[in-house]
């Protein structure tokens, strides 16, 4: 960090400054330095903190840059890198401070344009993590929505992201998402996510997850763990079961649903644990069943489903949730496997307090249990 008492600069400007003085301290090192730390500057009382950062030209050797816990609040890069750890969490990003009002300085950063292809114009080709949690970023900077070889990407606790328009992600490489914590309140569209391992969606505003019309038939294959929790009124329908299968558009309409499939998500045939409890609005929930596979690779089964405080119930009971389909049937689960269902205080279309039937709930599990299998279901009403 910059010290205060070694400037006379104005006091407004000196975390300005300090971020310009490292930017010029790297240059004679551009060509050889693989790995920059820069972090916790806004911890130490004595010094001023960092609020800028601009990479320098040519920084062709760089490879990881941690300018966490700072007080960042604009962000930049002046040519082409190499890039591929960066960390920019618990910043100021997207906020305002007295220079980015005025001419000649870098004005407030409401976008995060590292993502994103045509404004850095391929700036950040071999960026694979990215971490820009706790900061107050609205967006990825413009409508383009093509990602190269990003694999992490955590950006939860930005209030504001997603909060004026839809978040596009085209990233085939994107194996963990965060986005906990954001607005979302116009949606999260993924395309072509064929590697897509995590999705991590809590304590948002989120309105939906969908796909676009023409994505890849094998996105979402690798997903596996989801967690979602929406306080928005439109969050009512999540589609993890319909888009694969060669007849999709006819079983689609059976359902007599107002949207496109793609318009709620995608189908994961090899979903392992799902939590959508802090999804109050949700109505529909579609989940692949036990016999869904993909034609190559091995197949992973639904070990746990937390579906309460819901409202999946239909006219005061779950029954027609859990026991009626195949996807909670044992014969397509593999021998041994166990099954948990979470299904506490859920609610109809009326929000009336749902029940489970005794008789049917003994029978089902009995029937697991018949066939070397383990059915679980935590349920604080049955009757």
């Amino acid at each position: 960090s910059y010290c205060e008492s070694n400037s006379n600069a104005p006091k407004a400007y000196l975390g300005y400054y300090s971020g310009e003085y490292l930017s010029n301290d790297i240059q004679h090192v551009k060509s050889s330095l693989e790995t920059l730390i820069a972090k916790d500057s806004k911890v130490d009382s004595g010094c001023q903190s960092l609020e800028y950062f601009s990479v320098p030209e040519q920084m062709q050797s760089l490879k990881h840059l941690d300018l966490s816990n700072n007080e960042i609040y604009v962000f930049d890069v002046a040519g082409s890198t190499v890039i591929e750890e960066l960390f920019l969490n618990d910043n100021k990003i997207g906020k305002s401070k007295t220079w980015t009002h005025n001419a000649g300085f870098p004005n407030r950063q409401d976008g995060l344009e590292v993502l994103n292809n045509t404004h850095t114009m391929g700036n950040f080709l071999y960026l694979k993590t990215l971490d820009f949690s706790n900061n107050d970023i609205i967006d990825f900077g413009s409508n383009s929505s093509t990602y190269t070889n990003i694999e992490n990407l955590n950006a939860s606790n930005n209030p504001r992201f997603g909060r004026f328009s839809s978040i596009s992600m085209n990233a085939p490489h994107l194996k963990y998402l965060n986005m906990s914590k954001t607005s979302l309140q116009h949606g999260l569209r993924l395309r072509d996510a064929f590697e897509l391992k995590n999705i991590i969606i809590d304590d948002s505003n989120i309105s939906f997850l969908s796909t676009e019309p023409d994505t890849d038939k094998t996105t979402f294959k690798n997903v596996e763990n989801v967690v979602i929790g929406s306080s928005s009124p439109f969050f009512t329908t999540l589609n993890l079961r319909y888009g694969y299968q060669p007849n999709v558009d006819e079983e689609w309409s059976q359902l007599q649903m107002p949207n496109p499939y793609h318009n709620y998500g995608y189908s994961a045939f090899n979903l392992r644990t799902l939590d959508v409890s802090k999804c109050p609005n949700l109505t529909n929930l579609f989940i692949p069943y036990g016999l869904d596979s993909y034609e190559e690779g091995e197949k992973i089964y639904l070990e746990s489903l937390n579906i309460s405080n819901t409202k999946l119930g239909r006219t005061q009971n779950l029954n027609d949730f859990i026991f009626v389909g195949p996807q909670f049937k044992p014969d397509y689960y593999p021998d041994g496997h166990t099954l948990e269902i979470f299904a506490n205080n859920v609610r109809d279309l009326q929000n009336n307090t749902c029940t489970l039937s005794l008789s049917d709930y003994l029978g089902l599990l009995t029937e697991w249990d018949d066939q070397g299998k383990t059915l679980i279901i935590y349920t604080d009403n049955i009757s």
